[in-house]
């Protein structure tokens, strides 16, 4: 079918890395280049505690400093894209950083 979205049927927060596109219960959520870094890094490793520094030097490539809080907007972008059921997987360790802790069972 042309115009059919591959994903439109599934529900739950699916990644396609090749084509840089995220869905959220078969919507299409629009993500920025750095949002959709940011959501793909900390996903490739669940339940893995980063500090804000991991992140920037990780996911942005930089070296800016520690107390940035620019990984803080990103991630507060991302919780409000994702919606309530899904960006609360993106887990705040206070005093430390963030991780993915998607939902179990």
């Amino acid at each position: 079918m042309a115009g059919a979205e591959p994903h439109a049927q599934r529900s739950g927060l699916l990644l396609d890395h090749d084509q840089r596109r995220v869905w959220v219960d078969g919507a299409e959520v629009a993500l920025t280049f750095q949002e959709f870094e940011l959501l793909a890094f900390l996903s490739a490793h669940p339940s893995t505690v980063f500090t804000r520094s991991d992140l920037v030097t990780r996911v942005w490539q930089r070296d800016f400093a520690a107390d940035s809080r620019t990984v803080d907007v990103h991630v507060s972008r991302l919780r409000h894209k994702l919606g309530p059921a899904y960006g609360r997987y993106l887990v705040t360790e206070y005093r430390v950083g963030y991780q993915f802790r998607p939902a179990t069972g």
